[in-house]
This record gives C-alpha cells, sequence and structure tokens, in this order.
C-alpha cells in the first residue's frame, strides 16, 4: 500500500524540480524536501515531509512493528493527493 503512493509523492517533486530548479531533480528526495519550503506553498511544503517518511517507513516495515493502520494509510493517501493537487499547477510555470 505504501510504496505506490511514495513513488507518486517523489515524481511530483521530481517533476516540480525539473520546471523550477533542474539541478535538484537529480538529489534524493530527503534533500529535496528542505528545499521545497523556499520555493512552494509553505502547507505543501509542511505536509510533503512527514507524509514521504511515513510512507518510507510504511515501505520497510520490520516483523517486530506494528503495520500501518488503515486511518494512517487514508491519511497519507489524503495528503499525497493534496501535495500532488497542489504541486501539479506549479510544474506548468
Amino acid at each position: 500500500m505504501a510504496l505506490l503512493p511514495r513513488h507518486a509523492l517523489e515524481e511530483a517533486l521530481r517533476r516540480y524540480w525539473q520546471a523550477h530548479k533542474p539541478q535538484l531533480a537529480r538529489c534524493p528526495p530527503h534533500a529535496q524536501a528542505p528545499c521545497l519550503e523556499s520555493y512552494a506553498d509553505s502547507d505543501t511544503a509542511r505536509r510533503w515531509s512527514p507524509t514521504w517518511a511515513g510512507l518510507s517507513r510504511a515501505c520497510r516495515y520490520h516483523g517486530y512493528e506494528l503495520a500501518p493502520t488503515q486511518g494512517e494509510q487514508l491519511a497519507w493517501r489524503d495528503d499525497v493527493e493534496r501535495v500532488i493537487g497542489a504541486l501539479a499547477p506549479m510544474t506548468r510555470s
């Protein structure tokens, strides 16, 4: 459940940087995120990092950890949709 939304989030950020600052598009996502606050609106920047971190944690799920709850998964899905929706129009500028 977490791999595809995380990939969509990373791809939206890569496309955003490709349109605004191409050299950042080649950096890993965790390095791109702090720069987002300087370029995108603050709500999108604040939402991107914890959503990506939660999805990344869920992708590396270990047997001794609790699996993400359905509520967490739905919240991540909603956040991914919001972030992608906010970044998509900015890639056309």
